[in-house]
């Protein structure tokens, strides 16, 4: 039970870092207007606010739902690779603002495979609302079921 406590509070730690992140005056200054889709970090920062709602309904839950902790975990672990991405953006516009040359075309493309990277993280935190929905509507349907039968 102990463990089901970190784990909830690392999800909504992990949360309010990547949103903090995300709306940084550096992150928008230095990133979002040159090298990343507004609409992208729009997409990601709403997908974020919904999983930071969703995650304190489910970090009550998790108590006696597997799939709720399971659901927890896997937020937890797309908010790291969230995380990690940002690190990756950070660094690079930090490197670009030091060096002030442009940089090979090689470091073009790295950004297009950050983009879609950043585009399966917001993926899989979307896939991971639809099936805290779904989890919900079960749960919910089997203690009517259940109240109905006892």
């Amino acid at each position: 039970m102990a463990e089901a406590l970190v784990v909830g509070a690392l999800v909504s730690g992990s949360i309010s870092l990547v949103l903090n992140r995300l709306i940084s005056p550096e992150f928008v200054n230095s990133v979002v207007s040159k090298k990343l889709n507004r609409k992208l970090v729009e997409r990601l920062k709403t997908a974020l606010l919904a999983a930071k709602a969703l995650a304190a309904d489910a970090e009550q839950k998790q108590f006696g739902n597997d799939h709720v902790r399971k659901w927890l975990d896997s937020l937890r672990d797309a908010l790291y690779t969230a995380d990690d991405l940002l690190d990756r953006v950070f660094i690079k516009a930090r490197i670009r603002k030091k060096v002030r040359v442009r940089l090979p075309l090689r470091l073009n493309l790295s950004v297009r495979k950050m983009v879609a990277k950043i585009n399966e993280v917001v993926k899989r935190i979307e896939d991971l609302q639809k099936l805290k929905d779904s989890l919900d509507y079960f749960s919910s349907r089997l203690s009517t079921m259940l109240g109905s039968i006892l």
